[in-house]
């Protein structure tokens, strides 16, 4: 398979009818990840046919709701016992958006609590290499 990027959403947080916020889906030979994760990411993706389920990573960008606002929604699909993973979907993400993630699953425990959730969180360092997250 070709590299491909799909886009989910290319808008912002203001509503539009026809663009939601933002979220890519970039699949490779190797790997596919979702770019973000704005409202409507998992509607929209399962529309174009794409399987969030076989995700092996979500990077988010940075903290901003129309960034990460489906991220609670994927977190609480992933959590369904009948939905199986070889490996738990890898979130890449900065240290105030796991400051931010830590506050909400205290919120929301025990819906977000690992294993439930099926996630692990990896913290990105400013300048650090996406390859050397394996």
């Amino acid at each position: 398979m070709a590299p491909s990027l799909t886009l989910l959403g290319t808008g912002t947080a203001l509503p539009h009818p026809q663009r939601g916020p933002t979220a890519g889906l970039l699949q490779t030979p190797d790997a596919r990840v979702l770019l973000d994760c704005g409202s409507g990411t998992l509607q929209k993706a399962a529309a174009a046919g794409a399987d969030l389920f076989s995700l092996d990573a979500l990077l988010l960008t940075h903290v901003h709701l129309d960034h990460l606002a489906d991220l609670l929604p994927l977190a609480f699909a992933l959590s369904i016992p009948r939905i199986e993973r070889s490996a738990p979907l890898q979130v890449i993400l900065s240290h105030e958006a796991l400051r931010t993630w830590n506050r909400l699953q205290d919120a929301l425990d025990p819906w977000l609590t690992p294993p439930a959730t099926n996630l692990t969180l990896r913290p990105l360092h400013p300048g650090e290499d996406l390859h050397t997250l394996g």
